[in-house]
C-alpha cells in the first residue's frame, strides 16, 4: 500500500512537486493541501490494490458485519496489510 500511495502522490500532486523546485518528504505538505492530497493518494492506492468491485462481491460473502476479524481476512484474502484494508472500507 506505501508504494502505491507515494506512485499515487506522484502521479496525482506532482504539479505540486513541481511548483515547489524539489522533491523533500514534506513537500506536500507545505502545500497547505495535506487533508486533500493524503486523502487522494489513499484513494487512488487503495483503488489500485484493491479493486473495489472484487471486494463488493466477496463482502457480499459475509453475513455478519464489518469487525477487525473480517478486516484482518479480508485484507489476507487480498494481500494486504488489515491497516491498507481499513482504510479502502472507509473510502468505499
Amino acid at each position: 500500500f506505501t508504494l502505491a500511495h507515494e506512485i499515487a502522490h506522484y502521479l496525482l500532486h506532482r504539479q505540486i512537486i513541481i511548483e515547489e523546485g524539489e522533491w523533500s518528504e514534506n513537500v506536500l505538505l507545505r502545500s497547505g493541501q495535506p487533508l486533500n492530497v493524503e486523502y487522494e493518494a489513499n484513494r487512488l492506492a487503495s483503488d489500485l490494490i484493491i479493486p473495489t468491485d472484487l471486494l463488493k462481491q466477496v463482502i457480499a460473502e459475509y453475513s455478519e458485519p464489518i469487525t477487525c476479524e473480517v478486516i484482518d481476512e479480508l485484507a489476507s484474502r487480498f494481500g494486504v496489510s488489515s491497516a491498507a484494508m481499513e482504510i479502502k472500507l472507509q473510502l468505499s
